[in-house]
């Protein structure tokens, strides 16, 4: 009879223990957690800046800030931009890469910054507008790449992933990793 209890009460014990875990999970998820991977033109992008989740975030004030913004040029140069508005630091992110991409295929290739002068930003205003901007430039010695796991003219779907890291003027370093993107381009 008391191992039946003790029974009973070991598995109430798990029982709530897993529901604590799985609402922990849902929890961090909520603020850890990048895009599916898909190739759908779901128009989404992420990745993790130093560990951290960045997805792009704007109020739409501003027509140049819709989020994300991906466009291919004649030559094929491949540019995807976006960017987050952080209230709570007083700040504004914004993040461009490109790649040269002429035939129009997926597969891998190192990231070019050509237009793009600076792979990522951040742009302070409110009560910190008198902090310094910081602009990040690619290190060009390190590996830095976008593969494109889908890129469809005929439906106007690129999809892929990239990551690279950057230096800021101030030597800050910066560390892009499991960038994602399933982006539907401007017809």
């Amino acid at each position: 009879m008391i191992a039946a209890v003790f029974n009973s009460m070991r598995s109430i014990l798990i029982y709530i223990l897993f529901i604590f875990a799985l609402s922990s999970c849902a929890e961090q998820c909520e603020k850890n957690c990048l895009p599916p991977p898909s190739q759908n033109g779901s128009h989404k992008l992420g990745f993790f800046l130093n560990n951290k989740t960045w997805v792009p975030k704007d109020k739409g004030f501003h027509k140049e800030f819709e989020l994300p913004q991906p466009t291919i040029g004649e030559d094929g140069l491949v540019k995807i931009s976006a960017t987050r508005v952080d209230d709570e630091n007083y700040c504004r992110n914004w993040f461009c890469i490109e790649v040269q991409n002429p035939d129009m295929k997926t597969g891998v290739f190192p990231i070019s910054n050509e237009t793009c002068k600076n792979a990522y930003q951040t742009y302070y205003y409110g009560k910190n507008k008198d902090k310094a901007s910081l602009t990040y430039d690619i290190i060009q010695t390190e590996k830095n790449e976008i593969e494109f796991t889908k890129f469809d003219l005929d439906e106007n779907i690129i999809a892929g992933n990239f990551s690279f890291t950057a230096v800021s003027n101030l030597s800050d370093t910066i560390r892009i990793s499991q960038g994602r993107f399933d982006l539907k381009l401007k017809e």
